[in-house]
């Protein structure tokens, strides 16, 4: 994969291919599963990340903008989605600015009613052990969507942990956990009941083990998703713009899937009677 897509975090990401091996705890069937088509799928995720960053051409009935870095531009949005995907690789929370540019162009004269923010992969690896500098970049972030597209319901992914033992990756991890928590507590208490946090952590983890098949095998870094991890990573998202304005009640788990969203709707503590 070019080194220039990688951006100013090339060196750590060398650093991580020297260094990061898959878990002896994960799954084999799960890696079996994904051996078949490492080929195909490794090309695929290549020809999106090498792809220029511009913005996907005006549409019309858009009804949902995703804004993410590298793992989104992975992603295999069927056409017929309605989901302009507006995503930038090296994309942070602090040069948002560039990916709603993007999306501004994108939509044209079309309105939307939700959008998705996965980023903060690349302010964790910039800032590291600074879980601080990356909430407070989150909160500018927000302000600066909230002003193109007031009032819209926004979707905050949560930080994807990396794959890897080194002790830079564990404290790279060791920060999204405190970045998601914050997030989460975000949306929670968010005002103006426009906010949801959307958990894509326990898609990629088992045990508190990232789950090898989901990223990347071709390049060692633990920061890329794989065919499938793009798969299970679009269903989430999915899941969130096909949802109701009403998004789904954090405290009271649906019988046919994992709690996904957490919202402002409901106060922390309370359930929804069965």
């Amino acid at each position: 994969m070019p080194e220039d897509i990688y951006g100013e975090y090339v060196h750590e990401i060398r650093e991580g291919q020297r260094k990061n091996s898959c878990d002896d705890r994960d799954d084999a069937v799960g890696l079996q599963s994904t051996a078949s088509a490492t080929t195909d799928s490794t090309t695929l995720a290549r020809d999106r990340d090498d792809e220029s960053d511009t913005p996907t051409p005006a549409v019309q009935n858009i009804n949902s903008v995703i804004i993410g870095a590298s793992n989104c531009r992975r992603l295999d949005i069927p056409n017929d989605s309605k989901v302009v995907n507006d995503s930038i690789s090296g994309a942070t929370f602090n040069n948002i600015e560039a990916n709603i540019t993007t999306a501004k162009m994108s939509l044209g004269e079309n309105d939307v009613d939700k959008i998705i923010i996965s980023l903060g992969t690349n302010d964790i690896t910039k800032h590291r052990t600074d879980g601080d500098s990356v909430t407070i970049n989150i909160m500018h972030a927000l302000d600066k969507v909230k002003d193109p597209f007031p009032g819209k319901q926004i979707g905050l992914c949560s930080v994807i942990p990396r794959k890897g033992k080194s002790p830079s990756i564990q404290a790279i991890n060791a920060t999204a956990v405190t970045v998601n928590s914050f997030m989460a507590k975000l949306c929670v208490l968010d005002k103006s009941r426009t906010l949801s946090y959307i958990d894509t952590v326990n898609a990629f983890i088992r045990k508190g083990v990232p789950i090898c098949g989901q990223y990347d095998s071709s390049e060692a870094s633990g920061m890329h998703i794989s065919v499938d991890g793009a798969h299970k990573l679009w269903s989430i998202m999915e899941d969130f713009i096909m949802a109701p304005h009403t998004t789904v009640n954090p405290w009271s788990t649906p019988k046919t899937s994992r709690k996904r969203v957490l919202s402002s709707e409901t106060p922390p503590g309370r359930q929804t009677s069965k």
